[in-house]
């Protein structure tokens, strides 16, 4: 039985890699901040639960030691987009920590273990329009910068450590447990209380990509045949619009969701254009298989699920 170890299993894709896997018969670990935060969103049984400081070099080399992972699967991230000098300077300083102390800890396994880190399709920005992963990276988000910085950062250290490391930039993740700040779940909520979401007047294309996909391709990685840093999109190659994905749930809900009063902000992402999809080489030939209205309709399952409606009645997650 192949090990896996998921650190970061307490968000939304870190929990659907570490729970798929256990339906494909890995042997899982999951590193967690605390005990608590293992509870947000709930792991399988067999899952051997970690609680690790992922900043502490120490307690990740003990992690490790403990676990003997073939694939570890780098979810944990700091949340949000930071608008204020502080939150930006703390952005840079606990993503970096974390990355850093994970890559010198991939230095005692690094003839045994691969690593995986979940990227971003904000790293591009400008000058990269077909979003190729070989191509430039110029993001026009302070978000962007920091996970261009840490992809940049990640594959330095991996040569640098000779251990073999996959990127995947994730597009638009979207499916249970998502964080409340998102869209989609916004509108589940409204879903279920009859309340409406503002969404804003100008178009907001997406390239949507479900957590289970996404789980899926973080355990093909593990298939890799190469020790060179790769990178691979995660992305279904089309734009959807927000306001097009409210229509497809307000048709399976029977529900009106949109506010008649537009929501005022701008597009926080800036310019967002189709992913490309990964070129079928190093023995990773991923594509999506959850088509985006079978995506959103499961969604609803799992909302009117007793689980699925606590969360998105709860005020924060």
């Amino acid at each position: 039985m192949k090990r896996l170890l998921v650190l970061g299993a307490s968000g939304a894709i870190g929990a659907a890699v570490a729970n798929d896997a256990v339906s494909a018969g890995w042997d899982v670990s999951a590193g967690v901040r605390d005990r608590h935060s293992s509870t947000r969103r709930p792991l399988a049984n067999c899952v051997s639960l970690h609680v690790c400081d992922l900043s502490r070099l120490d307690e990740v080399r003990s992690l490790f030691g403990a676990v003997m992972p073939e694939l570890v699967v780098m979810a944990a991230s700091p949340p949000g987009h930071p608008c204020t000098s502080g939150e930006r300077r703390s952005s840079v300083t606990d993503n970096l920590a974390i990355h850093l102390a994970v890559c010198e800890a991939m230095a005692g396994v690094a003839d045994r273990c691969r690593l995986v880190t979940l990227g971003s399709s904000t790293a591009y920005g400008q000058g990269n329009e077909t979003r190729d992963p070989q191509g430039v990276m110029a993001p026009n988000t302070f978000k962007g910068a920091v996970k261009a910085t840490e992809s940049i950062t990640v594959s330095t250290m991996a040569r640098v450590h000779q251990f073999p490391c996959t990127e995947l930039r994730i597009f638009c993740a979207y499916g249970p447990w998502m964080s409340h700040d998102r869209v989609l779940t916004r509108l589940l909520k409204a879903a279920l209380t009859s309340t409406r979401v503002p969404l804003s007047a100008a178009p907001l294309p997406r390239d949507w990509v479900h957590h289970h996909d996404i789980a899926r391709a973080c355990l093909s990685a593990a298939e890799i045949d190469t020790r060179e840093p790769t990178v691979f999109n995660l992305c279904s190659g089309q734009l959807r619009d927000v306001r097009e994905v409210a229509n497809i749930l307000e048709a399976i809900t029977g529900c009106e969701l949109i506010a008649e009063s537009p929501y005022p902000g701008p597009d926080r992402l800036g310019a967002v254009m189709p992913g490309m999809l990964p070129a079928d080489e190093h023995g990773f030939s991923w594509r999506p298989h959850i088509e985006l209205e079978a995506g959103i309709e499961a969604c609803w399952r799992w909302a009117r699920t007793d689980p699925g409606r606590r969360y998105l009645l709860a005020e924060t997650g």
